[in-house]
């Protein structure tokens, strides 16, 4: 019987433990949180999850390319911040379905070049756009809701606030209208 008793307590003891650990009970704010619990999204929300990262690190090294050829430049000095914002919400996402992030592909060494501002203004509104398009694809998918909201909140801002800070700066040149 008192075998019995400490298999039982035992088993209550790691019962706790797994609980305190997947719930945060008397651990750290860094503990798992019940919505990680969640089943992980299927493989096409991943790969969406994994590609919309890629692309975000790509922009992000590009324009810190463009920073690094050409000084501290509009738009590319904010953008880049919004950048790093939009990985890192692709990335607490990972977190919340309890994946493992993949790191990025991305460095200022294996991106374009530009030979001037201007020439990188234009290329930055050629990708802000394909960026568009690919959240577009995306949504289509049945994304788990975390999903969609981190998906549309990346694809305003690239398209009503990183496009048009492009396009100013590739046409500084145009006539007035």
């Amino acid at each position: 019987m008192h075998e019995k008793r400490s298999v039982a307590s035992l088993g209550l003891i790691v019962l706790t433990g797994v609980l305190t650990g997947l719930w945060g009970c008397g651990g750290s704010e860094s503990s798992t949180t019940p919505s990680a619990l969640s089943l992980a999204p299927d493989a096409e929300v991943i790969a969406a999850m994994d590609r919309t990262l890629q692309d975000e690190y790509h922009a992000e090294s590009i324009y810190l390319g463009v920073l690094a050829d050409f000084g501290d430049q509009r738009p590319f000095a904010n953008v880049v911040r919004a950048e790093q914002r939009h990985s890192q919400s692709i990335l607490r996402l990972y977190g919340n379905h309890g994946l493992v992030a993949p790191g990025s592909l991305w460095t200022v060494g294996n991106v374009p070049h530009f030979d001037s501002v201007a020439e990188a203004c234009t290329a930055a509104v050629s990708a802000e756009l394909e960026n568009v398009a690919l959240y577009d694809t995306y949504m289509a998918l049945d994304l788990p809701r975390d999903v969609r909201n981190v998906f549309e909140n990346n694809r305003v801002a690239s398209l009503e606030r990183h496009l048009p800070a492009f396009q100013a700066c590739s046409c500084q040149t145009c006539p007035a209208s």
